[in-house]
């Protein structure tokens, strides 16, 4: 019976360490199997993450063969940009390179015609003044034969007015070559302004009077105030402008001289109230030999070239002229010099 019972308790344990072994395996078996679900579920995240890097790899790989690709077809295009560039600057560098040469010749001769053009005007002023001068002193011996009738007399003083205006356009040649050329001299002097017009245009009665003009003179200058410049230029300028103002003023009317000093600037103005400058004869106003609208009063001689000497005498003398008319209204001329003071130069 010991033993009976001895084996059934043997039996028991046997089957309980049987049922733990198991147990046990299965556990076993449980964690393994958890662990090679771990492991796959890991090698799927690595593989995952090893696509997701390759994919970035390559994405990468092929942007930057993208833009390489693009640079290099940008860097083409610029290159045959800048090669077709470079072939126009050279055409146009030979074009320039021929046109320079052109320029040259040209230059060339332009200097061989002004050359002739100073022999010309060198003929005009001594081969054609002889012969007008030789016009007027027979006109004059002609009036001393006997007593002329009034045609006769008429006849004489256009002949006269005919050589004046020859001298006149003769003189006009002479200035305007003179002023021109860049070797001449030009003088300068200290012009007290205000005394130079009053003499300037005390010279100008007789014309006035024939007119019947008034001449009115206003000054705005401070004392010690003056201009340093050519006085036969200003001279010659004023001239022009006056006997302009006076051959295109109607009988009567009036002639205005302002003279104003302002921002180291002094203005002369010259005003008249004849019948200005059509709108289309502005941009002409000062080139040579220009035919204006506007006609002398009086009948009076024009050559064409007064204008374009005082602008030509303004200039060589560093300052500026500028106009104002209004059809049928008059004209006013504005000469700007630089002014210098006393005490500047005392300074």
């Amino acid at each position: 019976m010991f033993d009976q019972r001895k084996s059934q308790q043997v039996a028991v344990v046997r089957g309980l360490y049987e049922a733990e072994k198991k147990d046990k395996e299965i556990q076993r078996l449980n964690d393994a199997k958890k662990l090679n679900e771990l492991r796959h579920t890991n090698d799927r995240k690595l593989l995952i993450t090893a696509i997701g890097i390759f994919m970035l790899v390559v994405s990468g790989m092929l942007y930057w063969l993208r833009h390489k690709t693009k640079t290099s077809t940008l860097l083409m295009l610029q290159k045959e940009e800048i090669s077709k560039a470079n072939e126009e600057m050279q055409a146009l560098l030979e074009k320039i390179e021929q046109q320079n040469q052109v320029l040259a010749a040209k230059n060339e001769s332009l200097e061989d015609l002004h050359l002739e053009k100073d022999g010309m005007i060198g003929v005009v002023a001594h081969d054609l003044r002889s012969p007008l001068s030789k016009v007027v002193g027979l006109a004059s011996v002609i009036e001393l034969t006997g007593p002329l009738n009034d045609e006769q007399k008429d006849l004489l003083g256009r002949m006269r007015g005919v050589c004046d205006d020859g001298n006149a356009l003769i003189r006009d040649l002479m200035e305007i070559n003179k002023i021109e050329d860049p070797n001449q001299e030009v003088r300068v002097e200290e012009i007290d302004v205000r005394n130079f017009i009053e003499e300037a245009i005390s010279n100008y009665g007789v014309q006035l009077k024939q007119k019947q003009l008034t001449l009115q003179c206003s000054y705005q200058v401070e004392p010690g105030e003056y201009l340093t410049m050519d006085p036969v230029c200003l001279v010659r300028i004023l001239d022009n402008l006056l006997t302009n103002s006076i051959k295109f003023s109607p009988i009567g009317k009036s002639i205005f001289i302002d003279v104003v000093s302002e921002n180291k600037t002094l203005a002369i103005s010259i005003k008249d109230q004849g019948p200005g400058f059509h709108p289309n004869d502005l941009p002409h106003l000062f080139k040579k030999f220009k035919k204006l609208s506007a006609r002398p009063t009086a009948g009076e001689g024009s050559t064409g070239l007064g204008l374009s000497i005082v602008k030509a005498l303004v200039t060589k003398s560093s300052g500026e002229i500028s106009v104002a008319s209004e059809w049928g209204k008059g004209a006013t001329f504005t000469l700007r010099f630089p002014v210098v003071t006393t005490n500047t130069v005392d300074a």
